[in-house]
Protein backbone atom coordinates (compact mmCIF):
# COMPACT_ATOMS: atom_id res chain seq x y z
CA UNK A 1 0.00 0.00 0.00
CA UNK A 2 1.45 3.52 -1.26
CA UNK A 3 2.16 5.88 1.56
CA UNK A 4 0.56 8.92 0.15
CA UNK A 5 1.05 12.82 1.52
CA UNK A 6 -2.37 12.37 3.85
CA UNK A 7 -1.64 9.26 4.88
CA UNK A 8 1.40 8.59 6.58
CA UNK A 9 0.08 9.73 10.03
CA UNK A 10 -1.97 6.95 10.18
CA UNK A 11 1.01 4.34 9.89
CA UNK A 12 1.19 4.72 14.11
CA UNK A 13 -2.78 3.98 14.69
CA UNK A 14 -4.24 1.17 16.02
CA UNK A 15 -4.88 -1.78 14.52
CA UNK A 16 -8.36 -1.35 13.33
CA UNK A 17 -7.93 2.57 12.55
CA UNK A 18 -4.79 1.45 10.38
CA UNK A 19 -7.29 -1.32 8.60
CA UNK A 20 -10.32 1.15 8.38
CA UNK A 21 -8.20 4.42 7.25
CA UNK A 22 -4.89 3.30 5.35
CA UNK A 23 -5.71 0.47 3.63
CA UNK A 24 -8.19 0.59 0.84
CA UNK A 25 -10.56 -1.99 -0.18
CA UNK A 26 -10.27 -2.51 -3.31
CA UNK A 27 -6.59 -2.44 -3.53
CA UNK A 28 -6.60 -5.32 -0.39
CA UNK A 29 -9.70 -7.28 -1.13
CA UNK A 30 -8.24 -9.94 -3.37
CA UNK A 31 -5.72 -10.88 -0.28
CA UNK A 32 -8.27 -10.46 2.42
CA UNK A 33 -10.14 -13.10 0.14
CA UNK A 34 -7.53 -15.44 -0.27
CA UNK A 35 -6.04 -15.57 2.88
CA UNK A 36 -8.09 -13.87 5.47
CA UNK A 37 -11.57 -14.83 5.31
CA UNK A 38 -11.16 -18.50 4.25
CA UNK A 39 -10.10 -18.78 8.07
CA UNK A 40 -13.66 -17.87 9.32
CA UNK A 41 -16.43 -19.66 7.71
CA UNK A 42 -19.01 -17.04 8.97
CA UNK A 43 -17.03 -14.48 6.68
CA UNK A 44 -16.13 -16.86 3.67
CA UNK A 45 -19.96 -17.11 3.10
CA UNK A 46 -20.58 -13.15 2.57
CA UNK A 47 -21.63 -12.59 -1.17
CA UNK A 48 -19.44 -9.04 -0.74
CA UNK A 49 -17.47 -8.36 2.17
CA UNK A 50 -16.60 -5.17 3.70
CA UNK A 51 -13.73 -3.32 5.48
CA UNK A 52 -15.82 -4.22 8.77
CA UNK A 53 -15.08 -7.75 7.93
CA UNK A 54 -11.32 -7.78 7.38
CA UNK A 55 -11.27 -5.46 10.76
CA UNK A 56 -13.37 -8.33 12.70
CA UNK A 57 -11.47 -11.09 11.23
CA UNK A 58 -8.36 -9.32 12.32
CA UNK A 59 -10.10 -8.52 16.00
CA UNK A 60 -10.28 -12.05 15.82
CA UNK A 61 -6.73 -13.23 14.86
CA UNK A 62 -5.37 -10.63 16.99
CA UNK A 63 -6.94 -12.74 20.75
CA UNK A 64 -5.76 -15.69 19.42
CA UNK A 65 -2.20 -16.41 18.46
CA UNK A 66 -2.85 -20.26 17.14
CA UNK A 67 -5.25 -18.63 14.50
CA UNK A 68 -2.71 -15.79 13.21
CA UNK A 69 0.16 -18.40 13.00
CA UNK A 70 -2.12 -20.16 10.65
CA UNK A 71 -2.91 -16.95 8.30
CA UNK A 72 1.01 -16.87 8.10
CA UNK A 73 1.36 -20.33 7.74
CA UNK A 74 -1.04 -19.91 4.43
CA UNK A 75 0.66 -17.19 2.87
CA UNK A 76 2.55 -17.54 -0.03
CA UNK A 77 6.42 -17.86 0.48
CA UNK A 78 7.60 -14.55 -0.39
CA UNK A 79 5.05 -12.13 1.24
CA UNK A 80 5.90 -14.56 4.56
CA UNK A 81 9.41 -14.01 4.22
CA UNK A 82 8.96 -9.90 4.04
CA UNK A 83 6.53 -9.50 6.99
CA UNK A 84 9.18 -11.78 9.12
CA UNK A 85 12.15 -9.28 7.95
CA UNK A 86 10.04 -6.03 8.59
CA UNK A 87 8.82 -7.13 11.92
CA UNK A 88 11.93 -6.92 13.72
CA UNK A 89 13.91 -4.37 11.17
CA UNK A 90 10.83 -2.08 10.55
CA UNK A 91 11.65 -0.14 7.76
CA UNK A 92 14.09 -1.00 5.56
CA UNK A 93 15.49 0.95 1.52
CA UNK A 94 13.62 -1.08 -1.21
CA UNK A 95 16.45 -2.25 -3.16
CA UNK A 96 17.89 -3.56 0.14
CA UNK A 97 14.99 -5.54 0.98
CA UNK A 98 14.80 -6.55 -2.40
CA UNK A 99 18.38 -7.78 -2.31
CA UNK A 100 18.53 -9.57 1.61
CA UNK A 101 15.13 -11.55 0.37
CA UNK A 102 16.89 -12.32 -3.02
CA UNK A 103 13.59 -11.76 -4.95
CA UNK A 104 11.56 -8.51 -7.07
CA UNK A 105 8.93 -7.28 -5.22
CA UNK A 106 7.89 -4.49 -6.58
CA UNK A 107 7.45 -2.65 -10.65
CA UNK A 108 8.03 0.30 -12.53
CA UNK A 109 4.74 2.35 -12.97
CA UNK A 110 5.68 2.29 -17.50
CA UNK A 111 2.97 5.51 -17.85
CA UNK A 112 2.62 7.91 -14.29
CA UNK A 113 0.23 9.74 -14.49
CA UNK A 114 0.74 13.75 -13.67
CA UNK A 115 0.35 13.97 -9.95
CA UNK A 116 1.41 10.63 -9.08
CA UNK A 117 3.61 10.12 -6.11
CA UNK A 118 4.41 6.44 -6.85
CA UNK A 119 6.64 5.87 -9.91
CA UNK A 120 7.32 2.41 -8.08
CA UNK A 121 4.66 0.16 -5.96
CA UNK A 122 4.97 -3.20 -4.63
CA UNK A 123 3.24 -6.46 -6.09
CA UNK A 124 -0.50 -7.07 -5.17
CA UNK A 125 0.84 -10.19 -2.99
CA UNK A 126 3.09 -7.57 -0.15
CA UNK A 127 -0.13 -5.39 0.08
CA UNK A 128 0.14 -5.71 3.51
CA UNK A 129 3.28 -3.95 3.51
CA UNK A 130 3.90 0.03 3.23
CA UNK A 131 5.89 1.87 0.66
CA UNK A 132 6.74 5.09 0.71
CA UNK A 133 9.62 7.93 -0.28
CA UNK A 134 11.51 10.12 2.09
CA UNK A 135 10.26 13.01 -0.23
CA UNK A 136 6.77 12.23 -0.48
CA UNK A 137 6.30 15.39 -2.89
CA UNK A 138 8.10 13.81 -5.97
CA UNK A 139 6.01 12.59 -8.42
CA UNK A 140 8.75 11.01 -10.95
CA UNK A 141 11.58 9.28 -9.12
CA UNK A 142 12.23 5.83 -10.28
CA UNK A 143 14.71 4.45 -8.42
CA UNK A 144 14.32 1.81 -5.74
CA UNK A 145 17.04 3.19 -3.55
CA UNK A 146 14.72 6.45 -3.35
CA UNK A 147 11.61 4.49 -1.78
CA UNK A 148 11.44 2.45 1.53
CA UNK A 149 9.25 -0.51 2.73
CA UNK A 150 7.80 -0.59 6.14
CA UNK A 151 5.07 -2.95 8.37
CA UNK A 152 2.69 -0.28 10.34
CA UNK A 153 3.44 -0.03 13.65
CA UNK A 154 -0.14 -2.59 14.87
CA UNK A 155 0.73 -5.29 12.39
CA UNK A 156 4.43 -5.69 13.11
CA UNK A 157 2.69 -6.17 17.15
CA UNK A 158 0.03 -8.13 15.34
CA UNK A 159 2.87 -10.53 13.74
CA UNK A 160 5.27 -10.42 16.69
CA UNK A 161 4.13 -13.52 18.88
CA UNK A 162 4.44 -15.43 15.33
CA UNK A 163 7.80 -15.37 14.17
CA UNK A 164 10.64 -16.27 16.19
CA UNK A 165 12.55 -13.95 18.40
CA UNK A 166 16.52 -12.42 17.61
CA UNK A 167 18.60 -12.98 20.12
CA UNK A 168 19.25 -9.31 21.43
CA UNK A 169 15.27 -9.25 21.80
CA UNK A 170 16.73 -10.81 25.27
CA UNK A 171 19.89 -9.79 27.09
CA UNK A 172 22.82 -11.78 26.32
CA UNK A 173 25.48 -11.29 28.60
CA UNK A 174 29.16 -11.88 27.70
CA UNK A 175 32.00 -12.57 29.50
CA UNK A 176 35.50 -10.74 29.46
CA UNK A 177 38.29 -13.10 29.89
CA UNK A 178 41.23 -12.12 27.85
CA UNK A 179 43.51 -9.08 28.07
CA UNK A 180 42.18 -6.48 25.96
CA UNK A 181 44.06 -3.91 23.60
CA UNK A 182 45.97 -1.16 25.28
CA UNK A 183 43.58 1.58 23.39
CA UNK A 184 40.33 -0.25 25.21
CA UNK A 185 40.29 1.58 28.52
CA UNK A 186 38.27 0.69 31.76
CA UNK A 187 36.28 2.63 34.50
CA UNK A 188 34.94 1.74 37.85
CA UNK A 189 34.03 4.58 40.30
CA UNK A 190 31.94 2.87 42.82
CA UNK A 191 34.44 2.33 45.43
CA UNK A 192 35.29 6.35 45.63
CA UNK A 193 31.39 8.15 44.71
CA UNK A 194 31.03 8.67 47.79
CA UNK A 195 33.60 10.94 48.46
CA UNK A 196 33.81 12.53 44.93
CA UNK A 197 30.19 13.71 45.31
CA UNK A 198 30.70 14.78 48.59
CA UNK A 199 33.52 16.92 48.00
CA UNK A 200 32.01 18.51 44.86
CA UNK A 201 28.73 19.02 46.95
CA UNK A 202 31.06 20.60 49.21
CA UNK A 203 32.51 22.67 46.51
CA UNK A 204 29.07 23.88 45.60
CA UNK A 205 28.00 24.92 48.58
CA UNK A 206 30.89 27.20 49.49
CA UNK A 207 30.66 29.12 46.02
CA UNK A 208 34.39 27.40 45.26
CA UNK A 209 33.45 27.04 41.70
CA UNK A 210 33.40 29.30 39.15
CA UNK A 211 31.16 29.59 36.09
CA UNK A 212 31.01 31.32 32.63
CA UNK A 213 28.56 33.87 31.91
CA UNK A 214 26.35 31.33 30.15
CA UNK A 215 26.53 29.06 33.82
CA UNK A 216 28.90 26.84 32.75
CA UNK A 217 31.78 25.13 34.88
CA UNK A 218 35.01 26.96 33.91
CA UNK A 219 38.00 24.57 32.26
CA UNK A 220 39.98 25.74 35.08
CA UNK A 221 36.94 24.76 38.01
CA UNK A 222 36.80 21.09 36.38
CA UNK A 223 40.55 20.61 36.77
CA UNK A 224 40.52 21.69 40.34
CA UNK A 225 38.05 19.08 40.81
CA UNK A 226 39.60 16.34 38.96
CA UNK A 227 42.58 17.24 41.36
CA UNK A 228 40.89 16.80 44.71
CA UNK A 229 38.65 13.73 44.00
CA UNK A 230 39.83 10.24 43.90
CA UNK A 231 37.86 8.47 40.94
CA UNK A 232 39.65 10.25 38.07
CA UNK A 233 38.47 10.59 34.63
CA UNK A 234 37.59 8.55 31.50
CA UNK A 235 39.90 10.66 29.33
CA UNK A 236 42.43 12.19 31.33
CA UNK A 237 45.10 12.94 28.94
CA UNK A 238 42.94 12.95 25.62
CA UNK A 239 44.42 16.20 24.29
CA UNK A 240 42.50 15.77 21.04
CA UNK A 241 39.05 17.13 21.91
CA UNK A 242 38.47 19.95 24.42
CA UNK A 243 34.99 17.86 25.58
CA UNK A 244 37.41 14.94 26.65
CA UNK A 245 39.65 15.73 29.66
CA UNK A 246 37.22 16.77 32.16
CA UNK A 247 33.92 14.96 31.16
CA UNK A 248 33.07 12.74 33.96
CA UNK A 249 33.66 15.95 36.35
CA UNK A 250 31.31 18.03 33.96
CA UNK A 251 29.09 15.00 34.46
CA UNK A 252 29.16 14.77 38.10
CA UNK A 253 29.10 18.70 38.65
CA UNK A 254 25.77 18.59 36.28
CA UNK A 255 24.49 16.00 38.40
CA UNK A 256 25.09 17.78 41.75
CA UNK A 257 23.42 20.87 40.59
CA UNK A 258 20.04 19.51 40.76
CA UNK A 259 20.27 19.16 44.29
CA UNK A 260 18.53 21.48 47.10
CA UNK A 261 20.49 22.45 49.95
CA UNK A 262 19.44 19.59 51.92
CA UNK A 263 20.81 17.40 49.08
CA UNK A 264 23.94 19.25 49.07
CA UNK A 265 23.97 18.14 52.85
CA UNK A 266 23.32 14.60 52.24
CA UNK A 267 26.30 14.41 49.86
CA UNK A 268 28.73 15.00 52.77
CA UNK A 269 27.24 13.12 55.71
CA UNK A 270 29.33 10.12 57.14
CA UNK A 271 28.28 7.00 56.89
CA UNK A 272 27.27 8.01 53.78
CA UNK A 273 23.49 7.71 53.17
CA UNK A 274 24.26 5.59 49.86
CA UNK A 275 20.11 4.69 49.51
CA UNK A 276 19.21 7.94 50.16
CA UNK A 277 21.47 9.70 47.68
CA UNK A 278 20.70 7.10 45.10
CA UNK A 279 17.39 6.28 44.79
CA UNK A 280 16.80 10.28 44.91
CA UNK A 281 19.52 10.92 42.52
CA UNK A 282 17.84 8.21 39.69
CA UNK A 283 14.07 10.12 40.66
CA UNK A 284 15.45 13.46 39.89
CA UNK A 285 17.46 12.71 37.30
CA UNK A 286 15.26 10.70 34.70
CA UNK A 287 12.34 13.15 35.70
CA UNK A 288 14.18 15.76 34.30
CA UNK A 289 14.48 15.86 30.25
CA UNK A 290 16.42 18.85 30.00
CA UNK A 291 19.09 17.70 31.83
CA UNK A 292 19.79 14.84 29.20
CA UNK A 293 19.52 17.23 26.10
CA UNK A 294 21.90 19.76 27.76
CA UNK A 295 24.25 16.95 29.01
CA UNK A 296 24.11 13.65 26.97
CA UNK A 297 22.88 14.97 23.68
CA UNK A 298 24.05 18.69 23.44
CA UNK A 299 25.11 18.51 19.83
CA UNK A 300 21.40 18.78 18.99
CA UNK A 301 20.32 22.08 19.13
CA UNK A 302 16.25 23.26 19.15
CA UNK A 303 14.95 24.67 15.60
CA UNK A 304 12.14 25.96 16.83
CA UNK A 305 11.28 28.40 20.05
CA UNK A 306 8.69 25.47 20.77
CA UNK A 307 12.06 22.55 21.01
CA UNK A 308 12.18 23.11 25.08
CA UNK A 309 8.73 23.01 25.66
CA UNK A 310 8.17 19.79 23.69
CA UNK A 311 9.83 17.38 26.28
CA UNK A 312 8.65 14.75 27.74
CA UNK A 313 9.30 12.24 30.74
CA UNK A 314 7.77 8.85 29.50
CA UNK A 315 10.77 7.94 27.28
CA UNK A 316 13.45 8.44 30.13
CA UNK A 317 11.16 6.21 32.32
CA UNK A 318 11.59 3.39 29.00
CA UNK A 319 15.36 4.50 29.45
CA UNK A 320 15.40 4.22 33.45
CA UNK A 321 13.75 0.76 32.63
CA UNK A 322 16.04 -0.61 30.17
CA UNK A 323 19.32 0.12 32.33
CA UNK A 324 17.31 -1.40 35.34
CA UNK A 325 16.48 -4.93 33.63
CA UNK A 326 20.28 -5.16 32.85
CA UNK A 327 21.40 -8.61 34.34
CA UNK A 328 23.22 -8.29 37.54
CA UNK A 329 26.88 -9.09 37.20
CA UNK A 330 26.82 -9.69 33.64
CA UNK A 331 28.60 -7.56 30.38
CA UNK A 332 26.43 -6.60 27.72
CA UNK A 333 28.08 -5.16 24.47
CA UNK A 334 26.92 -2.16 22.94
CA UNK A 335 24.99 -4.14 20.38
CA UNK A 336 22.56 -5.92 22.78
CA UNK A 337 22.00 -2.52 23.95
CA UNK A 338 20.47 -0.80 21.17
CA UNK A 339 19.03 -3.93 19.70
CA UNK A 340 17.21 -4.67 23.06
CA UNK A 341 15.64 -1.29 23.05
CA UNK A 342 15.11 -1.29 19.01
CA UNK A 343 13.45 -5.09 18.99
CA UNK A 344 11.02 -3.95 21.95
CA UNK A 345 10.11 -0.65 20.33
CA UNK A 346 11.13 1.45 23.25
CA UNK A 347 11.48 5.38 22.96
CA UNK A 348 14.20 6.40 24.37
CA UNK A 349 14.32 10.15 23.12
CA UNK A 350 12.42 13.16 25.47
CA UNK A 351 11.80 15.13 22.50
CA UNK A 352 10.20 15.74 19.42
CA UNK A 353 12.48 14.79 16.76
CA UNK A 354 10.56 17.41 14.77
CA UNK A 355 11.61 20.18 16.66
CA UNK A 356 15.54 19.48 16.78
CA UNK A 357 18.66 19.58 14.22
CA UNK A 358 22.30 18.04 15.03
CA UNK A 359 24.23 21.28 14.34
CA UNK A 360 27.31 19.60 12.01
CA UNK A 361 30.73 21.01 11.52
CA UNK A 362 31.35 22.24 8.20
CA UNK A 363 34.18 20.01 8.00
CA UNK A 364 31.88 17.45 7.75
CA UNK A 365 32.66 14.89 5.30
CA UNK A 366 29.44 13.92 4.58
CA UNK A 367 28.23 17.74 4.44
CA UNK A 368 27.57 19.40 1.12
CA UNK A 369 29.83 22.44 0.53
CA UNK A 370 26.59 24.29 -0.03
CA UNK A 371 26.28 23.62 3.53
CA UNK A 372 29.06 25.67 4.27
CA UNK A 373 28.50 28.12 7.57
CA UNK A 374 24.89 26.07 7.96
CA UNK A 375 25.30 22.73 8.61
CA UNK A 376 21.81 22.00 10.41
CA UNK A 377 20.41 18.27 9.53
CA UNK A 378 16.79 17.76 10.15
CA UNK A 379 16.71 14.45 12.44
CA UNK A 380 15.29 11.30 10.21
CA UNK A 381 15.08 7.53 10.26
CA UNK A 382 18.23 7.36 8.56
CA UNK A 383 20.29 9.19 10.70
CA UNK A 384 18.07 9.39 14.10
CA UNK A 385 20.14 6.00 15.15
CA UNK A 386 23.82 7.94 15.34
CA UNK A 387 22.41 11.36 16.24
CA UNK A 388 20.67 11.04 18.81
CA UNK A 389 19.04 7.40 19.99
CA UNK A 390 22.83 5.75 20.06
CA UNK A 391 24.37 9.02 21.68
CA UNK A 392 21.49 8.65 24.28
CA UNK A 393 22.11 5.45 25.11
CA UNK A 394 25.71 5.69 25.25
CA UNK A 395 25.92 8.70 27.18
CA UNK A 396 23.64 7.30 29.79
CA UNK A 397 26.09 4.73 30.39
CA UNK A 398 28.84 6.97 30.54
CA UNK A 399 26.65 8.75 33.62
CA UNK A 400 26.06 5.72 35.23
CA UNK A 401 29.66 4.86 35.23
CA UNK A 402 30.50 8.73 36.61
CA UNK A 403 28.20 8.26 39.50
CA UNK A 404 29.61 4.60 39.99
CA UNK A 405 26.95 2.52 39.05
CA UNK A 406 28.02 1.04 36.21
CA UNK A 407 31.21 -0.26 35.10
CA UNK A 408 32.42 0.58 31.19
CA UNK A 409 34.91 -0.86 28.98
CA UNK A 410 35.49 1.99 26.31
CA UNK A 411 37.44 3.59 23.72
CA UNK A 412 37.80 7.51 22.95
CA UNK A 413 35.05 8.21 20.06
CA UNK A 414 36.59 6.46 16.58
CA UNK A 415 36.26 9.50 13.73
CA UNK A 416 32.91 8.89 12.35
CA UNK A 417 33.02 8.69 8.80
CA UNK A 418 30.54 11.31 7.69
CA UNK A 419 29.67 13.65 10.43
CA UNK A 420 31.26 15.89 13.02
CA UNK A 421 29.84 17.29 16.18
CA UNK A 422 31.27 21.38 16.04
CA UNK A 423 35.03 21.49 16.73
CA UNK A 424 34.97 17.02 17.09
CA UNK A 425 35.57 14.49 14.52
CA UNK A 426 33.31 12.29 16.18
CA UNK A 427 29.04 13.17 16.62
CA UNK A 428 29.09 12.21 20.41
CA UNK A 429 32.20 11.82 23.28
CA UNK A 430 30.07 8.56 24.28
CA UNK A 431 30.75 6.69 20.80
CA UNK A 432 33.50 4.71 21.93
CA UNK A 433 31.50 2.78 24.40
CA UNK A 434 31.89 -1.17 23.77
CA UNK A 435 30.15 -2.90 26.73
CA UNK A 436 28.74 -2.11 30.76
CA UNK A 437 27.29 -3.58 33.57
CA UNK A 438 25.94 -2.32 36.59
CA UNK A 439 27.79 -1.83 39.83
CA UNK A 440 26.93 -3.93 42.88
CA UNK A 441 25.49 0.20 43.59
CA UNK A 442 23.74 0.35 39.92
CA UNK A 443 22.01 -2.83 41.27
CA UNK A 444 20.92 -1.69 44.23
Amino acid sequence: MEIKNNTGRLLEKPLPELLEKFYAMKAIQPFAEQYVFPLFPDLAELEKPRKRDLVEAFARMEKDVALRQTFVEGLPELPREAIGILVWSHMLPLDEMEMLMEATISYEVKEPQRYQEHAIRLEDEFVLLAIGREDTFGSYAKDKKDFFVLLPRALRDFFKEVYPKPNHYEWQPVEIRRELPPEIRHFNAEASVATDLGILGDYLRRGGIKFTQSGKPTVAALRTLAGATEGGEFFPEDKSSRKLPELRHRLLLAVVRTLDDAGLQALTRRPFPAGEVFRGLVERLFARPGFFMENILPHLKGSSPLSWEYLYNGPLEQLRGVFASLPEGGWVTTANLYEYLFFRELDCLPFDTGYWQFHADDDSPGVPSFYYGYARLPLRPDNLAAFAILPMLFGTSFLLAALGMAEIYYTAPPVHEEYYAKGETFISPFDGLIALRLTPLGSF
